[in-house]
C-alpha cells in the first residue's frame, strides 16, 4: 500500500510513525520551515523531524497537489493547517 502523509504538529507523529512500521509512507509533506525563537531561526515543523528520523521521503514546502505523482492508495492529513487541492 502506497501512503502519502500530509501533516506539521507533533499530534500527528504517533499516526506518522505506526503508519510507516505498518505499511510504509512514500512520501511525507510538511509546511516549508517557518522563523521561530529569539534569533529567528527557520525551524522546521515536528512531523518533519519523525520523518527524517524515520528516513521517510520528505517534501517540506511543496505544493500538495505533488502527491498525486506517488500514485498513492491513500492519503492520510493529520494537522496539516491548509486546504489540499
Amino acid at each position: 500500500m502506497r501512503i502519502v502523509f500530509f501533516g506539521a504538529g507533533k499530534f500527528g507523529v504517533p499516526a506518522l510513525q505506526k503508519l510507516a512500521a505498518e505499511y510504509g509512507v512514500a512520501r511525507v509533506f510538511c509546511p516549508a520551515a517557518r522563523p521561530s525563537g529569539r534569533g529567528l531561526r527557520a525551524a522546521s515543523c515536528p512531523l518533519a523531524a519523525a520523518a527524517r528520523a524515520l528516513s521517510l521521503p520528505l517534501s517540506e514546502g511543496a505544493d500538495g497537489g505533488a502527491a498525486a505523482d506517488y500514485k498513492p492508495d491513500a492519503i492520510v492529513a493529520c494537522e496539516y493547517g491548509a486546504i489540499l487541492p
